[in-house]
């Protein structure tokens, strides 16, 4: 029987053609937009989650109560890992992680290369499922002048991972630098992860380089759990609300565990708590899928059943010799299936050939990899399609009769008209949304690209200076300056957006004392005002005329309204125990 449905079906596909090539086309389209949609949402599901204790490995989150409302943060004080363990018995491993680190300079002797990477803690190598090419992971960062290096670092600078195990290595990075060991040598992190460091050495050489630095009112490194199973995680939360405030006097802060494996998706918070994130675009990303193989579904509806009286007389005939609803109903479903199955190797098709062109957008290295779970997919999307499309038709199809054939009486019922009539509308209305919203999407990258930031843009150029020391930057810069064509270059710490560094140590006549206010600080050199042309609303820029022009500083009007200065100019402030202007 399958095989005549079969047979019936490549028959009605021939004499048919422009409405198979139509149909086909379409859902053939649909498809591939689903599936390249559906390997990008795999992915973003798929961040973090592939280490073995994933389901128990959590992340030191703090929320911060400060006037301006609760901040939530993932940096806590570098002592907190090592207290947690010490003072916790849910904690079975805990990790320091400081700030990813761009920039520094290392030297093999033969090779000088720039690379990007943390200080961890020896417990990371065993909290994470990091494979090791060479080395013995478990003690690879026990020493203070150890490291471990990526596979592509280690080939860079020794030629292979073999080669580098126990050789020196120098490495400088702003005013500090060290000599270190090869301990280890790890396969690259991949796409699966977030941060994809080329190096990892010993956390208690980062709380030296912190010294007086590495206290409890200091936020400047991450903290990684790994949690004994079975705890429960909201008495867990209470039990280390105080945690901080017990061992910094005044603080604000109270820390909570998130999974680590959620703070990719689930980034975003409001009032200390989670409030989204990433996993809103992967919401709204499955949703166009959805509606745009809705749209192609129910364009396929709407041909079939536009074509029914064409198909009325082979349906009157089949029942006049004796089949049954049931049968013709099966003929259309197996139409559907084949027609479904065409397209599906068509979009395939079509997924391999624009992967490297998807990939480039989405910034991802996405793949079509035919394994058991992406077949398992291909084959939900080709039975859910199947259904979508062939049972209205099928069963309309199907239903009927010879003698209304005959009397070509084949006028539908109004309830069958409006839904016709529904679904076209409904087709048109989901259209219509994803143009608007391809059009408001235009508006706001258009925003984002031509927006007022504050400074002048144009010919405006950043070099990394993270391997340059601090008592040379000045000449890099004047060498910098002498090259024809530079107008003016100057540097700074950190990028002038996003949180990098921030103090609650600033205060002045008048502060409520128990009010805390967080200001992001960032340190600059003299010219930069001037190089990236802020426009200066009172007072002046930083400038040699007056000396190395310490203790002063430059606020911007969010800190000059927040502090209550009328004229802020010559205004006097504390800074860490000291009286700046």
């Amino acid at each position: 029987m399958l095989s005549h449905y079969l047979l019936l079906a490549i028959r009605n596909f021939s004499k048919f053609k422009s409405i198979f090539i139509i149909n086909l086309m379409g859902l053939a389209l649909g498809l591939t937009t689903v599936i390249l949609i559906s390997l990008w949402v795999k992915d973003e599901l798929s961040i973090n989650r592939y280490h073995e204790h994933s389901d128990r490995i959590y992340s030191v989150m703090t929320n911060h109560d400060n006037s301006g409302g609760m901040v939530t943060w993932n940096l806590t004080p570098a002592e907190m890992p090592e207290a947690m363990k010490a003072d916790l018995p849910q904690v079975e491993k805990s990790a320091g992680v400081s700030p990813f680190i761009k920039g520094m300079a290392f030297d093999s002797g033969k090779e000088k290369i720039e690379a990007a990477g943390f200080f961890v803690d020896q417990d990371y190598l065993e909290i994470f499922s990091h494979e090791f090419i060479i080395g013995n992971q478990s003690k690879a960062l026990s020493g203070i002048n150890s490291i471990a290096l990526s596979e592509s670092l280690a080939n860079a600078l020794f030629g292979s991972p073999q080669n580098a195990i126990g050789k020196s290595l120098k490495w400088q990075v702003f005013d500090f630098g060290n000599e270190v060991e090869v301990t280890g040598v790890y396969r690259d992190f991949g796409s699966l992860d977030v941060e994809k460091p080329e190096f990892l050495m010993a956390y208690p050489f980062f709380l030296q380089m912190l010294g007086d630095g590495a206290h409890w009112d200091n936020y400047n490194s991450s903290t990684v759990l790994l949690l004994r199973e079975g705890t429960d995680i909201a008495a867990f939360n209470s039990q280390i609300a105080d945690f901080i405030k017990e061992r910094a006097e005044g603080s604000n802060v109270t820390p909570f565990v998130q999974l680590f494996a959620d703070t990719y998706l689930y980034g975003t918070y409001e009032g200390g708590k989670v409030a989204g994130g990433r996993i809103n675009y992967v919401w709204i990303f499955s949703g166009i899928a959805l509606f745009i193989l809705l749209i192609a579904c129910i364009n396929f509806m709407n041909l079939s059943t536009a074509r029914s009286g064409a198909r009325a007389k082979e349906i009157g005939v089949k029942k006049s010799m004796g089949a049954s609803r049931t049968g013709i109903f099966g003929q259309f479903m197996v139409e559907s299936l084949v027609m479904t199955f065409l397209a599906l190797v068509i979009a395939i098709l079509a997924v391999y050939l624009l992967q490297p062109l998807f990939s480039q957008v989405t910034l991802k290295q996405l793949s079509l990899d035919m394994n058991v779970e992406v077949i398992f997919i291909l084959f939900g999307i080709w039975v859910f399609t199947s259904l979508i499309v062939g049972i209205y038709p099928s069963l309309y199809l199907s239903r009927f009769k010879p003698v209304q054939i005959m009397q070509i009486n084949l006028k539908g019922s109004l309830g069958e008209l409006i839904a016709r009539k529904g679904l076209v509308v409904f087709q048109f209305g989901i259209s219509m949304l994803l143009i608007i919203g391809v059009v408001v999407i235009g508006k706001q990258m258009n925003y984002i690209q031509n927006q007022n930031l504050g400074y002048d843009q144009s010919h405006l150029l950043k070099i990394p200076s993270e391997s340059i020391p601090k008592s040379q930057i000045n000449t890099v810069l004047d060498q910098v300056k002498a090259i024809p064509g530079v107008e003016n270059a100057s540097s700074l710490t950190h990028p002038l957006v996003g949180l990098a560094s921030s103090t609650i140590g600033l205060s002045w006549d008048g502060k409520n004392p128990n009010e805390q206010v967080k200001f992001e600080n960032i340190t600059v050199n003299m010219g930069l005002i001037e190089t990236m042309d802020f426009e200066l609303v009172a007072g002046r820029s930083f400038s040699q005329e007056y000396g190395e022009e310490k203790a002063k500083l430059i606020l911007n009007e969010s800190a000059v309204e927040t502090i209550g200065f009328e004229e802020p100019v010559g205004q006097m402030v504390n800074l860490w125990g000291m009286t700046w202007k």
